[in-house]
């Protein structure tokens, strides 16, 4: 099978020659728009062995107001087609889609309801507050607080960002990207209530998934952080199931296929420590070995929690996935 061949079929829970994976990270700031970005991301195709490359998404929304009470809320504007946000991101999926679209599955990167509304937020302090910590626990508890002081205006924000990411989603499928990996914030446990994100996030962060859910593409959802409400996404409209399993009270990946049955799975291991950053070749080998034998070789990719270091070397990405061929080999 081809990289990309391996990969959809794996997103469509069909058996493959061997496990395939995914792994990315942020490039540098000088890379994150126009051609330079495509560039980065082609020359990421090209020198590992990776089967799913993820558009990475550095055009963030934000305001052109400034964002610091809940009433400021009210200037949160949805993002026309021609904005310069949506057309850079569309051009970096085309540019890399041309280059790479016949070598590997192409996911591009959607921010959800609450991490847009969170971006709209966190410049506006960090441009007010320039030392403080720019951490979404540190900066996100103050859109909790923002929706129970003014639940019609914020929720409205609310409403725009998710049908905004939902419109993207929709023009980057139709662009060429086989899917979206999309990134949940907001399912923290001590953050929004269940009825909170039943109620104000939820149809928008379903709504992203279903704009993209056409013929022959297959979509990913990331759920960050720690401490994450899984149970709200038992029926979510996703192929592909990510989270934090190194993160703080969040459930094992092996948990994944009660939780999400008969979906794919992707992760494995640590995207800030452990033998991914740390470890030798032989251990990243070992450990994927290890992680193979408990998540078995269908409905899985072999991925991190989340981004991998910037600076990380590409031949630790490529003995991960070494490993993978391997083992399918020794288990044949």
């Amino acid at each position: 099978m081809t990289r990309k061949e391996r990969a959809l079929a794996a997103m469509r829970g069909e058996k493959v020659d061997r496990v395939p994976a995914g792994f990315w990270f942020h490039y540098p700031a000088q890379s994150f728009h126009g051609q330079p970005c495509i560039n980065a991301h082609v020359d990421f195709c090209k020198r590992t062995k990776t089967d799913i490359l993820k558009i990475m998404n550095e055009n963030l929304y934000r305001s052109d107001v400034p964002i610091l009470t809940a009433k400021d809320f009210k200037h949160i504007k949805p993002l026309d087609i021609k904005h310069p946000l949506i057309q850079d991101q569309l051009d970096i999926v085309k540019g890399v889609v041309d280059a790479c679209g016949d070598e590997v599955a192409i996911v591009a990167t959607i921010f959800a309801t609450v991490a847009s509304a969170f971006y709209n937020y966190k410049f506006s302090y960090l441009d007010k507050y320039p030392k403080a910590n720019n951490d979404f626990i540190e900066i996100g508890k103050y859109l909790v607080m923002f929706l129970r002081e003014e639940p019609e205006i914020v929720s409205n924000a609310f409403k725009i960002c998710g049908e905004s990411m939902a419109q993207l989603a929709e023009m980057c499928v139709d662009a060429g990207a086989d899917g979206i990996y999309t990134s949940i914030l907001g399912a923290e446990k001590f953050f929004f209530t269940d009825e909170e994100y039943e109620k104000y996030i939820m149809p928008y962060d379903k709504a992203i998934f279903q704009a993209a859910n056409k013929p022959g593409k297959h979509n990913v959802l990331h759920i960050c952080k720690d401490n994450m409400a899984d149970y709200r996404f038992k029926d979510f409209p996703a192929d592909v199931f990510n989270w934090g399993v190194f993160s703080g009270g969040n459930p094992p990946l092996e948990a994944g296929r009660e939780l999400w049955p008969g979906k794919t799975l992707l992760g494995g291991l640590d995207d800030r420590d452990g033998v991914m950053v740390y470890g030798s070749l032989d251990e990243i080998k070992q450990s994927v070995f290890g992680v193979l034998d408990s998540m078995g070789q269908e409905k899985f990719i072999l991925g991190a929690d989340c981004t991998l270091p910037g600076d990380i070397a590409f031949e630790r990405i490529n003995a991960a996935v070494d490993a993978c061929e391997e083992y399918a080999a020794s288990h044949k």
